[in-house]
């Protein structure tokens, strides 16, 4: 007759090991989570500190291109016979006469503010043989750089000099201001052969178109 005890043995050594095997598997399972979860507490604690100790960067602030040099010499607007009035159908042409104050001027800028639905920028023209011009025409004004010729080597010292005419046509009826001034960047001035840069007193004419 077989014994009952012998028969229970096996079997409860079988239960008891798979017990064993299951309990190692959830330690290992929690002792994989727990490094998992120190690792992750670690990564999150460097970023922190990286982003604690990364510098914080200046704000730019763009360097104007204006420099206040100081006031001299003039450059004044001027029409033929001081006319003011213009017919609809008539070129308005405004000179500049400038005045440098002994400086010898190897190039200057001129910016000329105008009404653009009244009249609008035809040409430019230097009126020194010396010196070349480029215009440059923006929304409600003319921006126009004159540069002495490097085969030049005379002084150029203006005095009360025609430098340059320039040319408006009317579009419509109306008064209109037309200006020397500075627009943004763009401004009104002498460049001398030092290299030294100044800035006329400057006038505006009130034309009207008939």
């Amino acid at each position: 007759m077989d014994n009952p005890q012998l028969n229970q043995k096996p079997h409860e050594y079988k239960t008891l090991l798979i017990l064993l095997v299951g309990i190692m598997v959830v330690f290992v399972l929690l002792g994989i989570y727990l490094v998992s979860q120190k690792t992750r507490k670690e990564k999150d604690t460097s970023m922190a500190v990286s982003s604690i100790n990364k510098p914080t960067l200046p704000s730019i602030t763009p360097t104007p291109t204006l420099i206040p040099y100081k006031k001299k010499g003039q450059m004044k607007l001027f029409t033929e016979n001081n006319v003011s009035r213009f017919p609809l159908g008539q070129d308005v042409k405004i000179g500049v006469l400038a005045s440098s104050e002994k400086s010898d001027i190897v190039g200057f800028d001129l910016v000329v503010g105008y009404e653009p639905s009244v009249v609008e920028f035809s040409s430019v023209i230097s009126t020194i043989p010396a010196f070349k011009s480029y215009a440059y025409p923006r929304t409600d004004y003319v921006s126009v750089t004159m540069i002495k010729s490097l085969q030049e080597t005379a002084v150029t010292e203006f005095e009360n000099t025609n430098i340059a005419e320039l040319v408006f046509k009317p579009i419509k009826k109306g008064t209109v201001s037309i200006e020397l001034t500075a627009k943004g960047n763009d401004s009104t001035k002498f460049a001398d052969i030092n290299a030294q840069v100044t800035y006329p007193e400057m006038n505006k004419l009130m034309i009207e178109i008939y």
